[in-house]
């Protein structure tokens, strides 16, 4: 019973394991949101319960053993096709892509797992009920360390191939107990077995500063700059000769604004930090900037390369103000995770535990990338306005027909005095007024990610086609 036990807690592991790395191979191509999630979710569901229905039809032509090594071999080839398997389907409407990719890359493999456990129960068919409860149970304890493991550790230290490697090298490992004595099969398992172990030893660690247990990350220089990609999105840029707050307010990064709108500002709290754009402006006008960024690779590489002088804390930006008592008198919420942006951030509940760490006259601002008529951005003023009496609009456009919106909120007037630095026919032509029938967004009641999905998907369709264009 001992090798059932352990085949079963094989297969939960690599089956849940497969999910977690399947996000990573479809993230670059699909983004990591909502709708790509239940496409995973759904296909690694249907192979299962198709899996376990082939099973059960036929039991006597299978065994667990073949099973598991089909598995294996199936995420092998996942593991070695997926990068191809997505740039043929991004032609495709976006969801219909999603949908296919993730059928094919974990399909084949979830539908041999599935078969698994029903193929080991008919083997300890004996026991009875007892058996069968032990089988569940290990399934069961390798679906949770095998989700926590993957996500947890394997994917951040070794990268989302070498985990599939890892994964099919388990499966065959636990299968070869219930081989029966055939040399032809056994060389065949160990074959596997020694083509999965192998990169995790001779492939040498290249990028460890972009291992992120959150996304793809990748840092391209463009331009005589460093830009850094999270799932496939722009999302920041480092340029040592362009990060003065005059080149920001240049480019209409209105974050530079802060100073202007509230003088004696000397603390700023930034709730994302990407490569330290908005904290370096911040910088510059002498506030001292604390920063909250949730991927600790992106940290650590802030740290490293010198991108912003204040202090750094890994963590999630609601937990990190909700627990830490210290005013400021500004609060920047620029918070992204390839085109989705955190709901959890931009509620009422949130806004006002926001607001109750601002000093008087502080200002909070939320950076966000969609139309400016949208119903996201309807939605984002209007709970802004609920917690705030006074709000300031700006947009800048875009080369992809979005825009980069700034929210501004404050509990005093927010007007713009005059400076020689702020040129006022350029800040008109900014400001905007918001739609004014938004839906107010709750803890209890977000659907900030619905009202953003059609310009989610239109910025995830003008990034790839930026990167295809500037590929040789």
């Amino acid at each position: 019973m001992k090798r059932e036990l352990l085949a079963a807690f094989a297969a939960g592991a690599a089956a849940m394991a497969l999910e977690m790395i399947a996000s990573r191979w479809l993230a670059p191509g699909f983004g990591a949101t909502l709708e790509t999630w239940s496409w995973l979710i759904g296909a690694t569901l249907l192979a299962g319960a198709c899996g376990a229905a082939l099973a059960s039809l036929a039991a006597t032509r299978l065994s667990a053993a073949s099973a598991m090594l089909a598995a294996s071999a199936a995420i092998l080839a996942s593991a070695l096709g997926n990068t191809a398997l997505v740039d043929a389907l991004l032609p495709l409407p976006l969801q219909l892509g999603a949908a296919l990719a993730a059928l094919v890359l974990v399909g084949p493999a979830g539908l041999s797992l599935g078969a698994v456990l029903p193929l080991l129960a008919e083997r300890t068919e004996a026991r009875g009920a007892r058996g069968l409860g032990a089988l569940v149970a290990a399934s069961t304890a390798g679906s949770l360390a095998g989700t926590l493991l993957a996500a947890l550790v394997a994917i951040p230290e070794l990268g989302a191939r070498k985990t599939a490697f890892a994964c099919a090298s388990l499966l065959v490992l636990a299968a070869l107990p219930l081989l029966r004595r055939r040399r032809a099969t056994q060389a065949l398992s160990i074959g596997l077995a020694g083509f999965g172990i192998a990169p995790l030893v001779l492939e040498a660690r290249s990028d460890a500063e972009l291992r992120s247990p959150y996304a793809v990350l990748e840092l391209r220089p463009e331009h005589e700059a460093l830009r850094l990609y999270v799932d496939g999105i722009a999302q920041g840029s480092y340029a040592p000769f362009a990060t003065s707050r005059a080149s920001a307010l240049a480019h209409g990064q209105w974050i530079a604004l802060l100073p202007y709108l509230h003088p004696r500002g000397r603390t700023a709290l930034q709730i994302g930090l990407g490569l330290g754009e908005g904290a370096r402006v911040l910088e510059e006008s002498g506030i001292a900037v604390t920063s909250v960024e949730l991927d600790p690779a992106i940290a650590s590489l802030a740290r490293e390369r010198r991108f912003t002088r204040g202090a750094i804390h890994v963590g999630d930006g609601r937990a990190f103000w909700r627990r830490t008592p210290e005013p400021c008198d500004f609060a920047v919420l620029d918070a992204f995770q390839g085109e989705t942006m955190p709901e959890h951030l931009l509620s009422r509940e949130a806004l006002g535990e926001l607001r109750a760490r601002l000093q008087p006259g502080g200002i909070a601002v939320v950076h966000a990338i969609a139309r400016s008529e949208g119903a996201a951005t309807a939605a984002i003023a209007r709970t802004l306005a609920a917690v705030f009496e006074h709000q300031l609009a700006l947009r800048t456009p875009r080369a992809d027909g979005l825009h980069d919106l700034f929210l501004f909120a404050s509990t005093a007037p927010l007007t713009v005095p005059p400076h020689p630095e702020l040129e006022a026919e350029t800040l008109e032509a900014a400001r905007f007024a918001p739609p004014p029938d938004g839906v107010l967004l709750e803890d209890d009641r977000n659907p900030l990610a619905a009202l953003r999905a059609e310009e989610g998907r239109q910025l995830r369709r003008a990034s790839l086609h930026a990167a295809r264009a500037k590929v040789p």
